[in-house]
């Protein structure tokens, strides 16, 4: 079950892209295709960046989140191979990311991995989790999931407000908002963290600090601010000798 909702979800992604890439400008055949060569292409970062956190001993999954990061690398091939424009392949891949993540992360409650802090009866956050769950143990993964959907569902409206007609800049929109989202949540994440503050307040066990996907999170929102300085100039110069 876990396997089939990640790879529903990326069917789902890739069924959605083609609708939203044609309203975009795009053929419903390139929309598809660029979308799971885009996907694809992510996959692979994905384990190559667990290939290196392993020291180069083997190969293997890791949250796709990670390589939300280097898209903008991946857009550039996008826009060889399909010969889109760099700004269109931005604005066409705002919203799947957040849809795959969104559906994909619900699967993390099967084998109960990603999970959040087990905490302390009498604790609010002892009453949220008993309330979802039956038990101690904060479901992250729920909370982390429907984020993941409202942003996408945010970035589709600004989309469809503006008539489909976009200046390339909504996925670097989209890698701001959600940067700063996961780096909230991974506070909540009862996982490795690189650097420690103290013990979990109200859990039962558990460090609070940052982790190493918090750093990932950091580098979406300095490179989605970076892209939007960059077009903002770039537009800026454009207008000046128009």
């Amino acid at each position: 079950m876990y396997t089939a909702i990640h790879i529903l979800s990326m069917v789902i992604s890739v069924i959605f892209n083609t609708y939203y890439g044609h309203k975009l400008g795009l053929t419903k055949s390139k929309a598809a295709l660029s979308s799971a060569f885009s996907l694809a292409l992510l996959y692979i970062t994905m384990l190559l960046i667990a290939w290196v956190d392993s020291g180069f001993q083997n190969f293997g999954q890791q949250n796709m989140v990670r390589t939300y990061v280097f898209a903008p690398l991946i857009f550039v091939i996008d826009c060889f191979v399909f010969k889109i424009d760099y700004r269109k392949i931005s604005d066409m891949h705002a919203i799947w990311p957040m849809l795959l993540h969104g559906i994909s992360h619900f699967a993390c409650l099967i084998p109960d991995c990603c999970e959040g802090y087990c905490y302390l009866e009498g604790t609010k956050m002892y009453e949220i989790s008993q309330m979802l769950t039956g038990t101690n143990k904060f479901p992250n993964q729920i909370f982390e999931s429907v984020a993941a959907l409202i942003i996408g569902a945010i970035m589709f409206f600004i989309a469809y407000k503006k008539n489909f007609r976009l200046n390339g800049r909504l996925f670097y929109v989209m890698l701001i908002v959600y940067g700063i989202n996961r780096f909230f949540w991974e506070f909540l994440r009862n996982n490795d963290k690189v650097i420690v503050f103290g013990e979990m307040t109200n859990a039962e066990s558990g460090l609070f600090g940052i982790s190493d996907l918090s750093f990932y999170c950091i580098a979406m929102i300095a490179v989605g601010v970076a892209f939007l300085i960059a077009f903002h100039i770039q537009d800026k110069k454009k207008n000046l000798n128009s």
